[in-house]
């Protein structure tokens, strides 16, 4: 009896002490899935190598996802062509509202995917939604953010841009570069999307 309680906490502790798997961060390989596309089966960046990846993860009750969804929807639509891919993905819901949204965006070339337990965001860090994730036709992770607001369309324009031109987000100092940063009263699709022009 001592023995089995003897090897019992012995297991426990290792299994305490054995390391937890940190979140992949900007400057990684994005190595691990997106979510669950829609064939049911994983959806593996590497999939996608060679496109700018946006992975988007939202919640139907997040009035800021509803605000970025638009957004990213147009970014597919005008810069497909050169090479980007939006990925939508459902987190901690139920199927219907996954299908739900497919109908909302069925004339879009985005990717409907899905997150049951939300481990798709945690791996990639995610806390907060929207949580957006930029990955570049390399396969490496260019930026990690949550929230959407008045500014983000902004960034996300100039983050594309730049993506899709092929260079980095992160200069020489470690910071950010923006090449041009749209009037925030603008409406304008051709204002406010990335290019459409193949890099």
């Amino acid at each position: 009896m001592t023995k089995t309680v003897l090897a019992v906490f012995v297991l426990l502790t290792s299994l305490l002490q054995a390391p937890v798997a940190s979140a992949i961060e900007v400057g990684e390989t994005a190595s691990l899935p997106l979510g669950v596309g829609p064939d049911g089966e994983p959806l593996k960046p590497e999939q996608l190598r060679g496109k700018v990846v946006v992975g988007l993860y939202w919640a139907s009750w997040c009035q800021y996802c509803r605000k970025a969804m638009p957004d990213f929807l147009q970014f597919q639509q005008v810069a497909e062509k050169a090479g980007l891919q939006v990925v939508l993905i459902n987190v901690k819901e139920d199927r219907e509202v996954l299908r739900s949204a497919k109908k909302w965006a069925k004339d879009s070339t985005v990717v409907m995917a899905h997150d049951r337990k939300g481990d798709a965001m945690a791996g990639y860090g995610g806390e907060g939604f929207p949580y957006i994730v930029l990955i570049d036709r390399q396969g490496v992770v260019q930026n990690l953010r949550s929230g959407y607001g008045a500014k983000s369309k902004a960034f996300y324009v100039n983050a594309l841009n730049t993506l899709l031109k092929g260079e980095s987000l992160a200069d020489d100092s470690g910071g950010f570069r923006f090449e041009w940063v749209p009037n925030e009263e603008s409406s304008s699709a051709a204002d406010t999307a990335p290019a459409a022009s193949a890099p």
